[in-house]
């Protein structure tokens, strides 16, 4: 399989090689761009690769803009920090949506989706407007239960979740401890991937929550939040790549 890479931030570009590399041992990287008008003369020389994966903010705009000048005929994987692109990236022959940090496990699904689908027809135009009439993926609000009270809970109003004597709380910005029904596991299913991320075991993080950051051992960053409360703060090993990949979108 032959495959570009269009993306302006180098750790996540090689990140991405390296993936692809790992996924498909037999690849050939046919080039790594970082900009529109980088790509569009790229590939008005080149012909189309089998796949492109393709960031949407690029050095010198939108990736979108790619399209004004030429018309590459290869599916595009988005991999992106931004959610909001959705919609408009499947009307430019996307084939798959992924959020940062990109998940190896996502990327593979979406290469065998292009393998899959190498000489089958895809209506854009459909995939857009079935995304577009669908639910929000991420829940705007958390309906939690205060005695006999039902409560919902902005989200954007939640600092951090954390466990405490085995239960779940939620801080919000005012200060104010709530407990949840939810586990750590399944607000992870219904929060925004590209501004909550779950440091280590015991604690999920918004990223306006985060104060200050220190650089701690083995590579690890300990965070300071407001509120502050004595929690675990620090980045677990197995998640600290993933965290500084995270921070890397967080223009939001």
């Amino acid at each position: 399989m032959k495959v570009l890479i269009i993306e302006d931030e180098e750790r996540a570009a090689k990140r991405l090689k390296r993936l692809v590399e790992e996924l498909l041992p037999h690849a050939e990287i046919l080039g790594m761009l970082v900009s529109v008008s980088e790509s569009v003369k790229w590939l008005k020389a080149n012909k189309d690769p089998d796949v492109i994966l393709m960031d949407i903010e690029l050095a010198d705009g939108k990736s979108f803009e790619i399209f004004e000048s030429c018309a590459p005929g290869s599916p595009i994987i988005f991999c992106t920090a931004f959610d909001q692109y959705a919609i408009d990236a499947f009307k430019y022959q996307g084939l798959a949506y992924l959020l940062k940090p990109i998940k190896k496990i996502e990327l593979e699904g979406a290469l065998e989706k292009v393998k899959k689908q190498a000489n089958s027809g895809i209506d854009y135009e459909l995939l857009a407007e079935t995304l577009a009439n669908r639910e929000m993926r991420y829940q705007k609000r958390i309906l939690v239960k205060l005695g006999q009270r039902l409560k919902a809970i902005p989200v954007d109003q939640v600092a951090y979740a954390f466990t405490e004597a085995k239960s779940v709380m939620v801080m919000t910005f005012e200060g104010k401890e709530i407990p949840v029904d939810q586990s750590l596991e399944q607000l992870m299913q219904i929060l925004d991937p590209s501004k909550f991320f779950r440091i280590n075991r015991k604690l999920i993080v918004s990223l306006d929550s985060i104060d200050n950051m220190y650089t701690w051992s083995r590579s690890r960053v300990k965070l300071e939040l407001r509120p502050g409360k004595d929690l675990d703060t620090v980045v677990a090993t197995d998640r600290a790549s993933n965290f500084k990949e995270w921070l890397e979108g967080k223009a939001f």
